[in-house]
Formats: C-alpha cells, structure tokens, sequence
C-alpha cells in the first residue's frame, strides 16, 4: 500500500546498489551478530565514503586542466564576473525604466565564488559571522555558453581539492559539506514510466565511479545529517518535464527518499525542501527558463555575467603571468582580432582560448595559424580533446582519423538533436560506426559524461549512457555538421520566419544543395529572408510546399530565381491562385528550372492556358499539378502541348482534379491525345496510375549527408545554428 506524503516512512536498510558497469550488493541487519568477524565501525564510513567520492571527481575532472594548471587557477580565476542578488525578488518584474535601477541596487559582484553559499553582511554591515543561517536554495544563471556548467563542475572539483573556501573563511559559519552531489538534467531525461528513489538519483551523477556507490547505511548518514549535503542540478532548461517541476504534481507522492517516484517529483522534493531539508541545493539555468522557478523562494540568485574587453585582456595575463614572452603573444594575437575579443566575453570561451593557445604556442613554438573565429577555437579545442585522449599517441595519430572521429561525433550530436533527445548509448555510437578503441578515447576526452543507465531488473549490468559535457559542444558539432551536408531536411519541423531566418544566416557557409522547409509555418516573410539567401548559396533543390505562401511570397520567389542554382523548384499545398501561375510562368524561361511542383493549389484552366503557353520556352521535364482546380478543358490543353517537340515535359501529374470520362462510350480524355512515347502522364484514364489519395510534397533527398528533422527538432536545430550563425 502506498503511504501518504504526510505517512512517515519504514527505515529500511536493505540495499541492492550499482553504479556504471558495478553490481554492487550490500545487506545490512537491524539483528547484529556479536560473535561474528568484527565489523567495521560504521561511524568512519562516510569520512572514508567523502575521501572516495573526492578522488573520483578528481579523477572524472581531470580534463578541465593539467595538474599544474589546476594548483593555480581556482573557480574564482576563471568567474571573475559573477553577480549575487538575495532575498525574494528575484522574478518581480518591474516596469521597464526600473529595471536597471532594481538591479543595480540588489546585485552585487562576488568577490569570490564562495560567498554564495554564506550569509549576507546585514543591513548594519556587520560581519559574515553575525548570520544565522546560510542560504540552502542558490539560483545560478547565464546564458548560452556563458560556462555555468563548468561553473558548477569546477566548484565540485574545487570541493575535492579541499580549496572551495578561501582560509580565512574557515570559521563556524562556513558549510561543512562532507558529500558533494553533481546531476546534470540531461542524465534524468528518463522514459516517464520510470521511478527511481533518492539513492538511486544521487547515484547518477556522472562524476561518480565504482568506489564511490552510495550504500543504504550512507544514504541514512545523508537523510539525518543533511546540512552536510550540496546537491548541484546543472541545465534546469534542457528538462522536458520542467511543468511537473515547478506545478503540483510532486504533491502525488509520499516525502519518504526510499519511495519509487517520477523523477519530476523526485527533482521537486529535493529543490523544495521536502526531501533533505537542509542540505544545500544550486540549479542552474539558461535565463529565461529560469523564470519557470518563480513559485519557488531562493534565497540567492546568482548571474554568470560577460568580461568586459578590458577583464578579457586582465584575464590572459592572469592565466600566462608565469610566461611573459607568451603572454605578450596571445595579448598581441587577441587584441588585433576583434572576433576573438568579443568571444572572450564568455568566461569559459576565455578560458578555452588561453587554454588552447598556451598548448599551440608550446608545440610550434609559433602564433601562426593560431584560431581567429570562434568556429575555429571550437573546433580546434575539439580535436585537441580528441588527440589528447587517443587510443595510441598523439604524435602517430593521422589527421584523417581525428577528422573521421570528429564527423562521427557530429552525427551522433546531430541525430540526437533531430530526435530531441540528449542521452545516447554504446549501441548508438556504433551504428555510427565508431569502434571500441574510439569509443574509449571519447569516454576520457572530456567531450562526453557518462553516467549508469536504466536496468531492467535489480540484477542487470546497467547499461552506460553518456552526454556531451556541455549543450554548446553539441550544438558546434551539429553546425559543424551540418556545414559539411549536402541535404538539409526540415520538413514538418513548425519552423517560423524567425527560424528560417536563423538557419539562413548559416547556409552560405555551407555545402548544402537540397533544402526542405516543406509543412512548415513559413509565411511571405520568411520567402523574403529565403530569397535574399539563395543567390550566395550551393541550393539546387528548394521545397517550400505546405507552408503560408500566398502570391505576394510566389513574386518575391521569382524576382529572385533567374540568380541563384535552383533546378528543383516545390510550391505544393500553398495557396497559390492563377495570378501566381503567370508570375511563374513569366520567370521560368530566364531559370534553370527542370522539376516544378505546383500541386495540391487552387490554379484552374485559365491557369493551366498560361502553363501551356510557356512550356515550350522552359526547360521543365517534371510538372506535377495535382490537386488542383483543373477540368477537362485544362487536360485538353496539356495534352496538345505535350504532343510538341519543342515541349521537354517528360512527366505529368494531373491526380485528383476535376477531369471527368468523355462520350458515352466511356472514352478518356488521353484517347484524344498522341503524345509522345517518351511522355509519362498520370492523374487520367488509361494513364500510369498511382497513390491518388496521398499528397507527396516534394521528393526525398539522393545522396550525400543527409538530415531529417522531427515534429519538434527543428525548432531546436534553429536555435543549436543560432550560436554559431553570427559569421564568426
């Protein structure tokens, strides 16, 4: 019978644990036998259990930095730009000419990271030690790619290393966290039917390995002694289920950690305070998700904010200060490339750059070739995770084999956005061919997390799932993809003008040749933005059929034809009349034109006449007028031109018009026509016949690399582009 929230909940100790590829079993009795082999004191175990899970984040984080870079650049080095706003305002929303003012009144800068988890001087400015208490609920904010996840990766690795708090913070109001818990919401994306408990949550965190399993004794050490806990939720708006987060729906389940529940009303216990009261739990968030949170008090908000030009410039000296000659040449290679500049504004991207300039400057001994867009930092950093974590040394590794790994990557980052999906498996990284000797290179690169998946029964080896680290490395990677395609494939996708506008900013810089916008929700607008891309693009084949295209959007269509490469032009299913046809039809002769899907329209026979007066100037093979308007009157028209030499139509669709049997013999309308051998013509009597009640718009895209887009994909494909569109 399940308990109520209210219930208080059996104590059971009985615990079956796994973590990765371990099955861990541990049986714990209430009835202690007292001639058995002595047993270890079970008071030391979590100070042993805190020095475990210490070396395996030490271990899990390795890649942030070398070992001596790591002595010296503290979480405080790299978030030199952190605000801090207190109390319950933090989602008023004052009117637009007090907003600065607010905010300029209630945030301040960190002076060091620390202080977010201590209290406040009060309203007398007395010191830190006159607080009560210290805050348990911390919101983080930033923006895309602003390095909030590394944020609260390098203040967990900071914890390891014994140094989050400064020395002379070492008093009785600084937290004594003895279990640091990092859970990225990208590792809870689990089918809805699944229940995990609070052990089982905890036991996710991806910076976890076999050593450092919480066993049931733990986890009833961490439910009476929570204030020892800070549990980091990193990505809140990459959650699907974010609605059963902040609404009632954890209200449906008892406030016991031993219960199987959803992990929504898992994640809101905990962020709530109805589980582990006490402990210490940071979200972090892109900005505008973060406003979902607004029915839940923090008691600190905290905003990752950009470097200023001059605190880039203050940050390489910084980082290279015990190497002036090199220091002197990444400030002078920064400073001239205005790119690079304003892409340091981004704390993490900052660190990336002096990271990967420092390991280039040291193996050429040069500032040639060094990255000047940011396209080239990312894509430049990628690969040295990649080499630097190769299955055989970095020196006999082939640029061929980084270069095949890193399109591999691609693809897999670039399906799994196409599926909206995050998480992925061995078994998905080998369709993609990879082979275990890359797979394994790619586990300790730093580009992917890997935590436990779902087992279907207790005692299952669990299979591991994995993520990329951050949400921007996926998103690169899927431009980068994306940049060396030949079909781009975003049909059905509820694209708007604002998102064609974004993925047209991406496409000259591309290879893509076929394009498919088709069922979309592009009106005459996003035509124009189309349009005025097109003519500095590799684009053949443009499909654009089942969107909000009326005549004015059909105009700006061919205004702009005669200049681009179009071959393959699809309007079907819009809401094109007659008065479109003779805008078509005035083009066409000046294009290159050969595929012309017009169907599923309203063009009749006066359209049709107009059709057939300019085939013969054209160099159209395939017409397809499909469901139409069009009466035998339209059908006789056709057929007489087809039966011309100088008319290069080879294949006709007249399916599911107004065209009706001829005389009372049952005659058809094809009878009165002698078309040519080589002329394909169906949608009429004794014609090829084919799938009258399906609407085909458009064709599937031959060759090459190919995207297909989702139902909801395509909204988030728009927006992966949108941070690496700028031109830069």
């Amino acid at each position: 019978m399940q308990k109520t929230p209210d219930e208080p909940y059996n104590q059971s100790l009985k615990f079956i644990g796994i973590v990765n590829n371990n099955i861990i079993l541990f049986y714990h009795s209430d009835e202690r036998r007292s001639d058995g082999p002595a047993e270890k004191d079970l008071s030391s175990r979590p100070q042993e259990y805190t020095e475990k899970l210490k070396s395996s984040i030490k271990q899990q984080t390795d890649f942030l930095l070398s070992e001596e870079e790591d002595k010296k650049i503290r979480t405080d080095d790299i978030f030199t730009s952190v605000t801090i706003q207190r109390g319950p305002k933090h989602f008023e929303e004052p009117k637009e000419k007090q907003l600065d003012e607010i905010q300029a009144s209630t945030r301040k800068p960190l002076t060091n990271c620390s202080e977010m988890f201590l209290c406040p001087e009060n309203d007398n400015q007395q010191s830190t030690a006159s607080c009560t208490t210290n805050p348990k609920s911390i919101l983080l904010t930033g923006k895309a790619g602003i390095g909030k996840s590394l944020f609260c990766r390098k203040l967990v690795r900071d914890w390891s290393h014994n140094r989050l708090f400064e020395e002379g913070q070492e008093n009785a109001k600084v937290p004594d966290f003895q279990f640091v818990f990092l859970l990225t919401f990208r590792q809870l994306l689990l089918p809805e039917e699944k229940r995990l408990d609070l052990r089982d949550i905890l036991n996710r965190s991806s910076l976890l390995n076999e050593h450092s399993v919480i066993d049931e004794p733990l986890l009833q050490y961490m439910i009476e002694n929570p204030e020892k806990l800070l549990i980091i939720l990193d990505g809140y708006d990459e959650y699907k289920q974010r609605k059963k987060i902040t609404g009632d729906f954890e209200t449906r389940y008892p406030n016991d950690p031993h219960e199987k529940m959803p992990v929504p009303a898992l994640i809101a216990k905990i962020m709530k305070g109805k589980m582990l009261n006490g402990a210490v739990v940071l979200i972090s968030s892109r900005p505008e998700e973060a406003e979902e949170l607004k029915e839940i008090v923090f008691d600190v908000r905290c905003d990752i904010q950009g470097f200023s030009s001059l605190q880039v410039l203050e940050y390489i000296e910084k980082y290279f200060k015990a190497n002036e000659s090199m220091k002197n040449k990444a400030l002078d290679h920064i400073k001239t490339n205005e790119i690079l500049l304003s892409f340091g504004h981004i704390p993490v991207m900052c660190f990336l750059m002096c990271y990967y300039i420092k390991w280039y400057m040291t193996e050429s001994k040069t500032t040639e070739k060094l990255p000047v867009t940011r396209t080239e930092l990312y894509l430049e950093v990628t690969i040295l995770f990649i080499k630097k974590h190769s299955f055989s040394k970095y020196e006999e590794m082939e640029e061929t084999k980084v270069q095949e790994i890193l399109h591999k990557l691609a693809e897999i980052a670039v399906n799994l956005m196409m599926e909206d999906k995050y998480i992925f498996n061995e078994n998905d990284m080998k369709k993609f061919k990879l082979s275990d000797e890359e797979i394994t290179s790619l586990k300790a690169s730093g580009l992917l997390d890997c935590c436990p998946g779902v087992k279907k029964s207790p005692f299952d080896k669990p299979p591991l799932e994995f993520t990329f680290t951050h949400r921007t490395i996926q998103e690169f990677l899927c431009a980068f993809f994306i940049s060396s395609a030949d079909s781009l494939s975003l049909g059905v996708c509820k694209l708007d003008d604002e998102c064609a506008k974004i993925i047209c900013d991406m496409l000259p810089r591309t290879n893509i040749k076929r394009l498919y916008l088709n069922a979309n929700n592009i009106t005459d607008v996003g035509v124009k933005i189309i349009c005025d891309m097109l003519p500095g693009t590799n684009i053949t084949h443009l499909h654009l059929g089942a969107n909000d295209i009326t005549d004015v959007g059909v105009e700006t269509i061919c205004d702009m034809l005669p200049g681009t490469n179009i071959t393959h032009l699809y309007l079907g299913y819009n809401n094109i009349t007659d008065v479109s046809v003779e805008i078509i039809c005035d083009m066409l002769p000046r294009t290159n034109i050969t595929h012309l899907d017009l169907g599923w329209n309203k063009i009749t026979d006066v359209g049709v006449k107009i059709i057939c007066d300019m085939l013969p100037r054209t160099k159209i093979t395939d017409l397809n007028l499909d469901v139409n308007k069009i009466t035998n009157v339209g059908a006789q028209c056709l057929c007489s031109v087809l039966k011309r030499d100088d008319c290069g139509v080879k294949v006709l669709d007249l399916h599911n018009n107004n065209i009706t049997r001829l005389g009372s013999e049952g005659g058809c309308i094809k009878g009165e026509c002698a078309m040519r051998d080589d002329v394909e013509v169906s949608g009429i009597c004794g014609s090829v016949e084919s799938n009258t009640g399906e609407a085909v718009i458009g064709e599937n895209a031959g060759g090459g690399r190919k995207l297909e887009g989702s139902a909801v994909s395509g909204e988030l494909l728009a927006g992966s582009i949108d941070n690496w569109s700028d031109g830069d």
